[in-house]
């Protein structure tokens, strides 16, 4: 919850394997439920498979490129973590037909800071270039939702 905050960063938490595969199966249950509010089950599993890798592979990409693949594992962790408890908060709103368009946008403006300031820690950037970043993989997602269901989301 700590990171959620924005009072501390990826490299407080465990380097473990156990962490990450524990984060990244919430992350994925996390955004199937979210997703079947608008989708059919089927659809929305594969849509949460999808973004789990999409999350992954772009973090994997940019740790990469900046040349700090040791970092893949505390980062991932931070990210699909904080993107479930995100995604709590999010899940009343999104089971409300006519949610408050205010709480979405802050609830989205949350979520771009927390990945920013991850992606800031993670990658050695300054906190508008990691949010540029978190902008990114927002676009992505978007894209992916899309095309995996474009009469829905």
């Amino acid at each position: 919850m700590d990171i959620c905050l924005l009072r501390a960063g990826p490299q407080d938490l465990p380097a473990t394997q156990s962490a990450l595969t524990l984060s990244l199966l919430a992350y994925t249950a996390t955004s199937i439920v979210l997703s079947v509010t608008t989708q059919s089950f089927g659809s929305a599993v594969v849509y949460g498979l999808a973004d789990t890798l999409t999350l992954a592979a772009l973090t994997y990409t940019l740790l990469m490129v900046r040349r700090l693949p040791q970092r893949l594992t505390q980062t991932l962790s931070a990210l699909a973590g904080t993107g479930v408890v995100i995604g709590l908060f999010a899940l009343p709103l999104v089971l409300i037909q006519n949610a408050p368009p205010l709480l979405l946008l802050l609830i989205t403006v949350w979520s771009l800071t927390v990945i920013g300031h991850i992606l800031r820690h993670a990658l050695n950037v300054s906190l508008p270039m990691g949010i540029l970043a978190s902008m990114g993989y927002l676009l992505a997602s978007l894209a992916l939702a899309s095309l995996l269901a474009p009469s829905g989301l």
